[in-house]
Order: structure tokens, then sequence, then C-alpha cells
């Protein structure tokens, strides 16, 4: 990904690499997204029927803009 941003003649060092544990921000969405996921594995979540809804929302998103 950064050679397509910065081409192919870009030199990674060290210091471009992000730190997320440095990024208490992030580190917290991490651990609510694990939390958030173990509870709705634990409660039957049907990944089925999520991505039937989501793909259901976008068609009617679609035929609203045509």
């Amino acid at each position: 990904m950064p050679t397509l941003l910065y081409g192919e003649e870009l030199k990674i060092a060290e210091n471009m690499i992000p730190r997320v544990t440095k990024q208490p921000e992030v580190m917290e969405a991490a651990v609510a997204a694990g939390k958030q996921l173990g509870e709705r594995l634990r409660n039957g979540h049907d990944r089925k029927t999520v991505a039937e809804k989501m793909q259901r929302t976008l068609m009617q998103m679609f035929s609203e803009s045509a």
C-alpha cells in the first residue's frame, strides 16, 4: 500500500509503521469490538441473515439513486 501512495522508490522505515499500542483510543475500540463480537456469537448471531439484510438495504439505496 505505501508504494501505491508514495511510489516504487519508497524505503519503509521503522518510524513509518503505526503503533496501535501507543494509541489508547484504538486499543479501547478494539477491545469493545471484541466484546461485541463475543456477545453476538454467544447469542446466535446469524451472518447470513445480516448479509441478506445489508444486501436488501444496499439494493434499495441503489434503486433510489438511479
